[in-house]
């Protein structure tokens, strides 16, 4: 074993044996607000944890951006549905929009990716 992988061995060591003793020291001693208030004391018997009841994450609103670029597919489905191909317009760049953006830009020739770029909205008339 060289020096230096001997050294990182003896640092992990004293880390190591400074955490156990600071967690059974701590496990040992009193809480710290069990001495600073009189009359208080250790409680006899452990208490249980309760479980938490789960709460429901509140919907956190759209982002600026994100309605735009929802406004932005909706145009682009809207274009896709009056050049033939059958997507639903709900905003969504789904696997049904990417299929059809790629039909539309093979279609007419363009490299198709499903991506919309420059080329695909002007070919769709969406500004």
């Amino acid at each position: 074993m060289g020096r230096y992988t001997r050294n990182v061995v003896r640092a992990s060591a004293a880390a190591f044996a400074g955490v156990l003793a600071l967690v059974f020291t701590t496990a040992v001693t009193t809480p710290s607000h069990a001495q600073t208030q009189p009359g208080m004391s250790m409680p006899a018997k452990p208490m249980a944890a309760k479980p938490m009841a789960a709460k429901p994450m509140a919907a956190k609103p759209m982002a600026k951006k994100a309605r735009m670029a929802d406004a932005k597919v909706m145009a682009v489905q809207e274009a896709l549905v009056k050049n033939g191909h059958k997507v639903k317009v709900d905003g969504v760049m789904g696997k049904n929009t990417r299929a059809a953006l790629k039909r539309f830009q093979s279609k007419n020739k363009m490299r198709a990716t499903g991506v919309v770029d420059g080329e695909t909205l002007r070919a769709l008339g969406v500004s």
